[in-house]
């Protein structure tokens, strides 16, 4: 099984007041993260992180966080706080992208960091999720994309079906006029 998420921004602790996160310390912000993914994920899944996935300093590294995961198969699309110059600290990744196409029940799906306001598939019906506007981003009505990011699911990873779920809400509200 696949599972989404974005902008963890584990060990930041000035997230916390960026955007209104509901802990009292960075520590309790990582470990209800990490309890909220294990929750989800099993060794066998995948877990796609959309970006900005941890500040690292020398007592928490990216290793650190990895390892807490349950899940082997991580795969990172790199957001504006990743640094790519320091690949050799992210052991444990499978895969890297900047952008991340792939298809959900045969219908496509982009991934990026970045809100993207044309993506592949858009007007065929494909679904656009993004990371880094923390839901300060919004696209017009009808339009098959939002944002996954930790601060718009309840600080949860969702699933392909949830994806379906949420694109499907998006349907049906931009039909009732």
């Amino acid at each position: 099984m696949r599972y989404w998420t974005a902008d963890t921004h584990f060990n930041h602790r000035n997230i916390i007041r960026y955007c209104n996160r509901p802990f009292s310390s960075v520590e309790e912000m990582d470990d209800v993260l990490i309890s909220n993914i294990n929750s989800k994920v099993t060794e066998s899944d995948s877990l796609i992180i959309g970006g900005d996935f941890v500040f690292q300093n020398k007592e928490k590294t990216i290793r650190y966080y990895i390892e807490r995961i349950n899940c082997k198969n991580i795969i990172l699309i790199w957001g504006n706080h990743d640094r790519k110059r320091n690949i050799r600290d992210y052991v444990g990744i499978s895969e890297f992208h900047d952008v991340y196409d792939t298809t959900i029940n045969g219908r496509s799906l982009f991934v990026c960091h970045y809100p993207i306001g044309d993506w592949p598939g858009r007007f065929r019906g494909g679904y656009h999720i993004h990371g880094h506007s923390h839901g300060n981003y919004t696209f017009p009505k009808g339009e098959l994309a939002f944002d996954f990011g930790v601060d718009c699911t309840n600080f949860f990873p969702i699933s392909d079906d949830e994806i379906e779920e949420r694109m499907a809400l998006i349907k049906s509200s931009s039909c009732q006029e």
